[in-house]
């Protein structure tokens, strides 16, 4: 039997993290249903890979070290015994991590399908939807990251300037550089910032675009040709209305913004009422009910903050007997015809 490389460890990670290839998943079974032992390894390494995802949620690794680890350990392992039979602990050990080591970036969170692909000084972290990132930029920022959502940010920064590009959600928590202003670049502005934390959301399907600030000061630019420039306090959201192309700053929900670090927001029970403040400052559209009767309407459910508005109201529309239409920066909400308010 041939003995295990990165190549090999790469075609694991990716038969494990459902990335694989039709004729990778068929080399994989091959491989499998040839030896008892084979079949009984990958099904060891298929418990590690589910055990991680579930357990190391924003756990963060420093691949470097980790990287060099495996390295020595490779080199001190006699290469007639390095063979997936021999030695599976460190193999197993070896294949759960490599989605890891393989990434090539600093910082990573153990989440799979996550793709981190450096690009000439860059990397770009791209996730698809319900998944989620942290991670640690070269400065000490932090970052965490939605579903659906794409950075951009350079291998070094600069000593005057630290510049980011996102299309998605993320929440920024931006070590303090007075020399080198952070600026974080979405489709529709920058947000320029010293030292802070902020909630970006700039998915490419909603009609706004949200910046969130939590703590310290930002400076949103570049919106419109005039160069107007808002400037938000703590507590307060910037809402980018991409079809009239206007700006309007109004009060948030901290607590759902700090909530972007965690997991899918849950319901249950609550009321249609509740549930639209929520989505209200989810997404920073204005929701309104056409009758008042359906505020007491209870809803339970669960999305990601990566979904777009209309997938929620989709989720919403599904679970309950209402309906919704969108005007300008509105939603509105009704019970379908058929249905009957509650009593």
């Amino acid at each position: 039997m041939e003995p295990i490389d990165q190549t090999d460890l790469e075609l694991i990670s990716r038969y494990l993290g459902k990335t694989a290839t039709d004729a990778e998943v068929e080399q994989v079974l091959a491989w499998e249903a040839a030896d008892p032992a084979n079949a009984q390894l990958l099904d060891e390494w298929k418990k590690l890979w589910q055990e991680a995802a579930e357990s190391a949620m924003y756990e963060q690794i420093d691949l470097e070290a980790e990287w060099a680890k495996m390295q020595r350990q490779m080199m001190l392992t006699p290469k007639n015994n390095l063979t997936i039979r021999h030695n599976t602990g460190w193999w197993k050990w070896a294949a759960a991590a490599a989605v890891l080591l393989i990434a090539g970036t600093t910082w990573y969170t153990l989440i799979s399908h996550n793709k981190v692909v450096p690009v000439a000084g860059y990397n770009q972290v791209t996730l698809s939807k319900g998944q989620r990132m942290q991670l640690v930029l070269t400065d000490g920022t932090k970052v965490w990251l939605n579903g659906n959502t794409v950075l951009r940010y350079p291998s070094a920064f600069g000593t005057d300037r630290r510049e980011v590009e996102i299309t998605g959600g993320a929440y920024f928590e931006v070590a303090e550089n007075a020399a080198a202003p952070f600026i974080v670049k979405t489709p529709d502005y920058a947000v320029r910032v010293l030292g802070t934390e902020f909630r970006v959301l700039a998915y490419p399907g909603n009609p706004v675009s949200v910046t969130t600030l939590v703590k310290g000061a930002v400076q949103i630019e570049g919106y419109d040709s005039a160069g107007k420039v808002q400037v938000l306090k703590a507590g307060n959201e910037a809402v980018f209305d991409r079809e009239n192309k206007t700006m309007s700053v109004q009060s948030s929900d901290l607590t759902r913004s700090m909530q972007m670090k965690g997991e899918a927001l849950s319901f249950k029970g609550i009321t249609m009422g509740e549930l639209a403040q929520k989505l209200e400052a989810i997404y920073g559209i204005k929701i309104k009910l056409g009758d008042d009767s359906l505020r007491n309407l209870k809803f339970t459910g669960k999305f990601y903050d990566d979904e777009t508005v209309w997938k929620a109201l989709d989720v919403i529309r599904l679970t309950a007997p209402v309906i919704y239409t969108y005007t300008g920066n509105e939603i509105f909400i009704n019970w379908q015809q058929s249905a009957k308010t509650p009593q």
